[in-house]
């Protein structure tokens, strides 16, 4: 089985294998009653929330442990989620057992929990038990009744001890290729004390004027992997799919003789439909719903890497979203920012701010038209987020909006009494009749009265985070500590090339694909604007030892992450296929990139931007009109210029940029 080498001195001392068992459910056999049922997630038992392995009654995982297992420790916690305690009618029956040659199950370890009856049950029972040698091992959840039992395992982890001493790997003719992004990190966040970026930064290139082209994560990792802006490759939204006739890094590099691999910490980057996987030989699924922490991310990653083959080098693409709200982060890296009650009514700062944050998606589109609705003001891009929901509800689209998943999951009477389907043909007559330029009351009646509240409760869920929360420097410290987990990460993996004799051979590219916002120009975790805050990310090139590497650390400049694979493959000595990023390699040595304008694209395509030097021209493309407006950047702020002949010039360049990519 795929398995994480243990680190070890040449002695061959015993070290410590520690298996985390939910790390191994795509290749476990696992027997559930219902799509779903076993996952990775995070269950709140007495205001505990934990990353579980759920395991919904009556439901079975086998796991295959490795050769070296000879017996060990299983540590771990078995619990039913708060919400569940007064609706579960029954005890759920929690077992530990193993399996050697085919043997039937031996169960080492039981106990049932009642939560609903007994008071005792309404907290993590912890389990920490002796496990012999054996070639598989079981967890299994039973009940008499199924109805609302959420139970799980709080990260089952087995322990183990052998001698066993890191193997070396030999080098290869080509560099490795490691390329690690991170949604939502902000340049500034990544500094110290986060030490392993400015490190690689130390021994490679850090662009201090690196830009994002778009402020969504899919589209903004689309231009990245394929160097073309949002209108050429034609992700404008967070949903849709990247078309798969595109060249991107993975088909490059496969041409040049590299092995693929992609890990994705969100389970919409790793899914078919949605494009990404499709580039690569390999992939290294998410299997934590829907998004993974940071730290399971890695320990399959050096999985991989345990396992992956000599013979050809690698190109592997990494993913984390630890930055990014809601925060789930190890209580130590917490504390490093914040260690103090943040619902504190003493320590109360801002809790404005804090009642600001929202994490549902549609409910903030729909907070934000329904006043020009109720005016009869039709907002266009509210239009086509109702039209791609009611497509991907009715299975025309691949993948839809937050709200189609949402609705498909609610109660019926969320949609009207409807079955999904059903619902979708009443949605899709609704847009026609805006389409037409008229507003149904029966639509507003339900946006107000029946989806508001009910995406309003989703919402509260998704912010128990932030439950009682009075103090905005909280939710901030959160987002410092997010990137400090990420550059832990970046350490755990920097630490195995190095201990694998493959770091000095290997390149390391780290960025981010956007960042979110923390009170500046009034946006609170806000990431849908194209004010430069969000705009600017973190973005440092480590190259390989024996490539002929720019000697400066620092690379002043715009730098757009479409530049980014040609950049890359220049590096390598490969041919860059044409695309609309330029290579910057060769401008790296002289420590600056010349000035040049830069593009970023709005959701939907509905607004645009062209920044040079100190001047940013937005520009709406929702309007007949197309109006625009011209910013000064200033250190943190953008203010408003009435500079008519920049303002003239910049719009005829952005026209000009316009009728090259829209449509193209």
């Amino acid at each position: 089985m795929a398995r994480r080498a243990p680190t070890t001195d040449s002695s061959g001392a015993d070290v410590k294998h520690t298996l985390h068992l939910g790390d191994h459910l795509d290749t476990a056999h696992v027997s559930m009653p219902g799509p779903d049922h076993v996952d990775l997630r995070y269950l709140t038992v007495a205001k505990e929330e934990r990353l579980s392995l759920f395991q919904h009654p009556s439901s079975t995982v086998r796991v295959e442990l490795p050769d070296s297992f000879e017996g060990g420790r299983l540590c771990t916690a078995c619990g039913i989620a708060s919400r569940s305690w007064s609706r579960v009618r029954g005890a759920v029956r929690f077992r530990v057992g193993v399996v050697d040659d085919g043997s039937d199950v031996r169960w080492l370890h039981e106990l049932s929990l009642d939560p609903r009856r007994s008071k005792a049950d309404r907290r993590w029972i912890p389990v920490d038990i002796e496990v012999p040698a054996a070639t598989h091992l079981v967890l299994e959840t039973t009940a008499r009744h199924l109805a609302h039992a959420r139970a799980g395992w709080d990260d089952p982890v087995l322990v183990w001890e052998t001698a066993t001493v890191t193997p070396r790997r030999s080098r290869r003719s080509q560099p490795n290729v490691l390329l690690i992004t991170s949604e939502a990190c902000r340049p500034t966040f990544a500094s110290p004390p986060v030490p392993t970026a400015d490190v690689l930064a130390v021994e490679g290139i850090r662009c201090t004027g690196a830009r994002t082209v778009t402020p969504l994560g899919p589209p903004s990792s689309a231009s990245l992997f394929t160097g073309r802006y949002p209108f050429r490759h034609g992700m404008l939204t967070d949903w849709g799919a990247l078309p798969a006739h595109f060249p991107n890094l993975a088909t490059e590099l496969a041409r040049a003789g590299y092995h693929t691999a992609f890990a994705p910490s969100r389970q919409y980057m790793g899914r078919p439909e949605h494009g990404f996987v499709r580039a690569f030989s390999e992939v290294v699924p998410c299997l934590t719903n829907p998004n993974q922490p940071g730290e399971v991310t890695t320990r399959r990653v050096l999985q991989w890497l345990d396992n992956v083959s000599d013979d050809r080098p690698w190109f592997l693409w990494v993913t984390y979203y630890d930055a990014h709200p809601p925060f789930r982060l190890p209580p130590a890296v917490v504390r490093r920012f914040y260690d103090a009650d943040p619902r504190d009514s003493s320590r109360s700062y801002r809790p404005e701010a804090v009642r600001a944050i929202h994490h549902v998606e549609s409910l903030l589109a729909i907070d934000a038209v329904l006043p020009a609705l109720r005016q009869g003001v039709i907002d266009p891009q509210f239009v086509r987020r109702l039209h791609n929901t009611a497509c991907a509800l009715d299975g025309t689209a691949e993948s839809g909006p937050d709200l189609a998943v949402l609705l498909g999951s609610m109660s019926p009477s969320v949609r009207r009494g409807l079955s999904a389907r059903k619902f979708s043909g009443w949605l899709h007559e609704h847009v026609r009749i805006l389409q037409s330029g008229r507003i149904d009351p029966d639509l507003l009646k339900w946006l107000e009265h029946d989806l508001v509240p009910a995406l309003e409760e989703v919402d509260q869920e998704s912010l128990g985070w932030l439950a009682d929360v009075v103090d905005y420097r909280y939710p901030v410290a959160l987002a410092q500590a997010g990137a400090a987990h990420v550059d832990d990460q970046i350490e755990e993996l920097a630490g195995w090339l190095r201990a694998a004799g493959l770091y000095d051979d290997c390149t390391v590219l780290y960025c981010a694909s956007y960042v979110e916002m923390f009170g500046e120009h009034d946006h609170v975790s806000h990431h849908l604007s194209l004010s430069d805050g969000i705009l600017q990310v973190p973005f440092v090139l480590k190259p390989a030892c024996g490539i002929d590497a720019p000697t400066p650390a620092v690379v002043d400049g715009p730098f757009e992450l479409v530049d980014v694979l040609p950049t890359l493959l220049e590096s390598l000595g490969l041919l860059p296929p044409t695309v609309d990023g330029t290579s910057r390699w060769e401008e790296f040595r002289t420590g600056k990139v010349t000035e040049h304008d830069t593009f970023a694209v709005g959701p939907f395509g509905a607004e645009v931007a062209i920044t040079s030097g100190r001047h940013k021209l937005l520009k709406s493309l929702a309007d007949e009109g197309g109006s625009s407006t011209l910013f000064e950047l200033c250190a943190e702020e953008e203010a408003a210029s009435s500079d008519v002949a920049i303002h003239e010039d910049l719009a005829k360049r952005l026209d000009a940029w316009l009728a090259t990519n829209v449509g193209a």
